[in-house]
């Protein structure tokens, strides 16, 4: 197995956990609700949530295609960065428009 195939599922990995800890976790949903940064912290939470779930599966689907590729691994690894950066624009402006401040 390529080093760039284990970084790439590993941290897919990562986004999946993170994403199923912002979608159950009570206590994160506690802090933004008493924040009150946010106008609706149910629909941030869940498209948060989401988003890093949604990343972190296509993140996997792309490891496994880095794993069987004949490709070089840097265009697969350059697919998975820019997957990443596009989804940080859109969590960020989604974030943007659902700010109370």
């Amino acid at each position: 197995m390529k080093g760039t195939t284990i970084v790439i599922l590993l941290s897919s990995i990562g986004f999946i956990i993170i994403g199923l800890v912002y979608l159950r976790s009570k206590g994160i949903r506690k802090s933004f609700e008493e924040s009150n940064i946010y106008k609706n912290t149910d629909k941030y939470i869940k498209i948060n949530g989401l988003s890093n779930l949604i990343l972190g599966m296509l993140g996997i689907l792309i490891g496994i295609i880095d794993y069987f590729s004949i490709f070089t691994s840097k265009y697969i690894v350059i697919l998975f960065i820019a997957l990443i950066l596009v989804q940080s624009i859109i969590h960020k402006i989604i974030s943007k428009n659902n700010r109370n401040i």
